[in-house]
């Protein structure tokens, strides 16, 4: 009666489950020594703790739900404090439930992780631009995958689905990332023979080689620095920062090694007086300013893209 009157007052889930577990424990040293007569006591204990459980999750999945983002004072780009907390229940929930495997527990928490995923997103979405979104999601991601890791392998389906998600919005946020100061070199590689087609091919070639020669006529040097430095003050985790700057800078280093090809091979390009005229760094120039910033390249960067 008293372990009753307990359960039915208590919201702490992790305490629910340990519990569970001292319980099983006992049940299984009770079979060793066989004394049959407690599996009953420990069955009926370990129901009651169960439907607790059950139900404090349901209400934690609930409030997250509920949750409104439009009513914060204010969300910063740094992982926010719900998605930490998130990620340190479920570290710990995930290895309680090892040894002694729940399959109630483990849908519960998938169907928290997916109300914390669709939390992230409307939190999200409370920023204007997309490149903040994406910042602010990948911090997240990166922050649930972190805490996640730690406690269980980085192998477990909660930490395999979190990953692909984090790679598909870094792939995106590399795109966001270079458009503002690559973008007419970024289209030019990507519509080049859509141009050619065109019947204005030749003069629409020609404005958008202009395009590009002013991008680098400039201080590209202090592009490189602007990006660099945007990325390092967007993700406060270094193992996050660096990996995506790499990635940022090896995307970079693919559409101008792309750029350059088509400038030396293409019989178009060949004869157009605008591409002759052109004076640009080469790739191991840019290369060269890259390492710079202590990042490691590895010929990565010249795969061709899919």
């Amino acid at each position: 009666k008293g372990v009753e009157i307990y359960v039915a007052d208590c919201y702490d889930p992790i305490a629910l489950l340990l519990c569970m577990h001292i319980l099983y424990r006992y049940q299984v040293l009770a079979n060793k020594r066989i004394v049959p007569v407690l599996n009953t006591y420990h069955t009926t204990l370990t129901q009651l703790l169960e439907t607790r459980l059950e139900l404090v999750m349901k209400l934690n999945i609930d409030s997250i739900q509920k949750v409104e983002p439009h009513k914060f004072s204010s969300i910063e780009l740094t992982p926010h404090f719900i998605v930490r907390r998130y990620a340190e229940f479920s570290g710990a929930v995930t290895k309680l439930n090892e040894e002694f495997t729940n399959e109630k527990i483990s849908t519960l928490m998938t169907r928290l992780q997916a109300e914390i995923l669709n939390l992230i997103l409307r939190m999200a979405g409370e920023f204007p631009q997309r490149k903040e979104q994406l910042i602010f999601i990948i911090n997240n991601y990166d922050i649930m995958l972190s805490v996640l890791a730690a406690h269980t392998s980085e192998d477990s389906p909660e930490c395999d689905s979190v990953k692909g998600l984090l790679r598909d919005r870094i792939d995106e946020y590399v795109n966001e990332c270079l458009i503002p100061y690559f973008t007419p070199l970024i289209i030019f590689v990507k519509e080049f023979e859509q141009l050619t087609e065109r019947n204005d091919g030749p003069k629409q070639l020609e404005s958008k080689l202009s395009s590009i020669a002013r991008i680098f006529q400039g201080d590209w040097k202090k592009t490189l620095d602007l990006i660099h430095n945007d990325v390092i003050r967007s993700f406060p985790s270094l193992k996050l920062s660096q990996p995506i700057l790499k990635e940022v800078f090896t995307q970079f280093l693919s559409h101008y090694h792309d750029f350059q090809r088509l400038l030396t091979t293409n019989p178009i390009l060949k004869t157009t007086q605008q591409s002759k005229d052109l004076q640009l760094p080469n790739v191991h120039q840019l290369m060269f300013e890259i390492k710079k910033y202590k990042l490691p390249f590895d010929g990565e960067q010249f795969k061709t893209r899919t």
